[in-house]
């Protein structure tokens, strides 16, 4: 992989892309294997088929650079257009998380950018099908928690048809934690050391430390978006640190690690009393970390 294409990844679809097991770089598109009869519109059989089928995405990031652009009050063209390759069960999974929200409101738009992009492609794919498919994926850290996200592609199931449902999982990118954190609480800590695992795992998923400084050095659409996604995860955790966020991502030498470090510490305060609210116990709410995989639920059904 090369270097620019790496970024280019990282910074277009929240990150999520490249560690979902996605070749960036193999541009072939390859078909859906041989569609089933009218009789068969499986759902397990049509999981199995997102789940290896892979296809190419071309989307714009230009409604995220208008955002930016307008944040830093720049006037100049930037490069909005980008292509990314992987199954569809791993695009569905990375538009999800791409949308991450805060209390329900959206980072960015990328998510919906690329949602968009990947409900065209599959509906193209699909439309020779004798049946009708939605494909939802829902990445959250814990159940009803503060931050997760959503992408649902295909057509809307309808509410007087036999619908047929599968479950799949795959990765969402981010540690799991979940191991850790049972570890952690086994070792004396409380609700506050589970909220901290969480809250890195997630702003390290969404913007990894390494990538991030790569991307702040490369062009100048890369390097502006990905002050954007730091300067808007720092305004909707409502953090006092907002100007040195800012200040440590717009040096020549910036390390995106000490803003990471502070933008976990602001999540890690606001999941703390909710996981002491909707959990009995630390333990409880160890064990029920989902922070690792998005879940994908695949309908289907007659037209």
């Amino acid at each position: 992989m090369t270097r620019d294409r790496a970024i280019n990844t990282v910074v277009d679809v929240a990150l999520a892309l490249s560690f979902l097991g996605i070749a960036v770089l193999v541009l072939s598109t390859v078909t859906f294997p041989e569609q089933p009869e009218p009789q068969q519109f499986d759902a397990d059989r049509t999981a199995a088929v997102l789940a290896t089928s892979t296809f190419n995405v071309s989307y714009s990031v230009e409604p995220v650079l208008e955002e930016a652009r307008a944040a830093e009050e720049l006037d100049e063209d930037l490069r909005s257009q980008r292509i990314s390759h992987g199954t569809v069960a791993a695009h569905v999974a990375a538009a999800a998380v791409a949308n991450l929200t805060i209390r329900s409101e959206r980072v960015t738009a990328t998510g919906r950018q690329y949602r968009d992009a990947v409900d065209n492609q599959l509906r193209n794919h699909l439309a020779g099908t004798q049946f009708e498919t939605s494909v939802a994926a829902h990445w959250e850290p814990y159940p009803e928690a503060v931050v997760g996200g959503t992408a649902t592609v295909g057509a809307d199931p309808p509410p007087d048809r036999d619908i047929r449902t599968s479950e799949l999982t795959v990765s969402s990118g981010f540690d799991p934690v979940r191991a850790e954190a049972l570890e952690a609480v086994d070792d004396g800590g409380g609700y506050g050391a589970v909220a901290d695992l969480i809250a890195r795992a997630t702003i390290e998923g969404y913007l990894p430390a390494v990538e991030s400084k790569h991307a702040l050095e490369a062009d100048r659409s890369s390097s502006v978006l990905t002050r954007y996604r730091y300067e808007r995860l720092s305004e909707l955790l409502e953090d006092s640190t907002t100007e040195a966020i800012r200040d440590e991502i717009e040096q020549a030498d910036a390390e995106p690690a000490d803003a990471n470090e502070q933008l976990a510490a602001a999540l890690a305060a606001e999941m703390k009393p909710e996981l002491r609210q909707r959990f009995e116990t630390p333990r409880a709410a160890a064990r029920s970390l989902t922070v690792g995989t998005v879940t994908i639920t695949v309908r289907t059904w007659e037209p």
